[in-house]
């Protein structure tokens, strides 16, 4: 094993990096206020292509979500959205963690199914 001087990296100034940096401000627009995001300043999709990433973003941090286009008269907002999150409950987390748990499996099953498709290949070549 190596050390990071080894490679030429100074520990010091070494930092881990994130893998990838969320293009939206999720902690504050799922923060639990009724939040108001508007298209062209908060985000750059159509409207009607917000509220399923919103309802992934707050899945990920254990949160449920109301979105809404409507103001409190019912009028239509145009090209905005009122988010709220609230957290989950101990039965909410533990559905999602199931549901978490079947993703993920399923993921794998697809994968080894993958894989096992393209040793066939590999093997009819030979």
């Amino acid at each position: 094993m190596k050390s990071l001087k080894d490679i030429g990296v100074d520990p010091k100034k070494f930092e881990f990096k994130s893998r990838s940096v969320s293009k939206y401000p999720w902690d504050d627009i799922l923060n639990g206020t009724k939040n108001v995001i508007c298209q062209g300043e908060d985000y750059d999709l159509p409207t009607e292509n917000m509220p399923p990433k919103i309802k992934t973003a707050a899945r990920r941090r254990y949160k449920t979500v109301k979105i809404s286009n409507r103001s409190h008269t019912g009028e239509r907002l145009d090209n905005m959205l009122i988010v709220q999150a609230f957290d989950m409950d101990a039965d909410q987390r533990a559905a999602e963690d199931i549901k978490r748990a079947e993703e993920k499996a399923a993921r794998a099953a697809a994968k080894d199914a993958e894989s096992e498709a393209d040793s066939d290949v590999v093997n009819e070549a030979a």
